[in-house]
This record gives C-alpha cells, structure tokens and sequence, in this order.
C-alpha cells in the first residue's frame, strides 16, 4: 500500500485521495451484501416457487430507477444562472 503523508497534500488532493477511498469500500460493501443475497436466494430456491428473482429477495437502493422529470424552461434558466452566472 502506498503510504501519503496527509499532512502534505492540498485540500483538493486530499478531497480526491478520500473521495476514492470511501468509493472503494462501498463497492467491497455492495459486493459483500450482494452476496449475502445470492446466498439467500439459493437457500431458500427450494422451498419456495415464488422466487424467479435475485430482487425478490430484498432490492437494494443502489439497483432501484431513479424517475427524473424533465427540466422545464424556467428551471433550466434558474439552474443555468447558478452555475454559470449568465
């Protein structure tokens, strides 16, 4: 593992060097309770008909569709002047 002095770096590389380390273990999070319901599934195949699904189980909230609506004018002109200042 490479070791980075913390005290050395500017916020933004700091920002970045944190930013990834938490992404990285959501991921291990994720894979582990993905895996936690495969085993679920698999143990309880049997005994029930009503599973087809790795989703019957539990649906985590990271594998639901998010429903956007569409942006309308005046939304978009107000986002557009926050951010860009036109």
């Amino acid at each position: 593992m490479l070791y980075i002095d913390p005290f050395k770096l500017t916020f933004w590389q700091w920002w970045v060097a944190y930013s990834a380390y938490w992404k990285s273990e959501e991921i291990k999070q994720r894979a582990a309770w993905e895996q936690t319901r495969m085993i679920a599934y698999y143990s309880a195949m049997p005994h029930v008909k009503k599973i087809r699904k790795f989703t019957d189980i539990v649906e985590f909230s990271w594998e639901k569709k998010k429903k956007s609506e569409p942006l309308t004018k005046e939304e978009f002109y107000k986002l557009k002047e926050k951010y860009y200042g036109r």
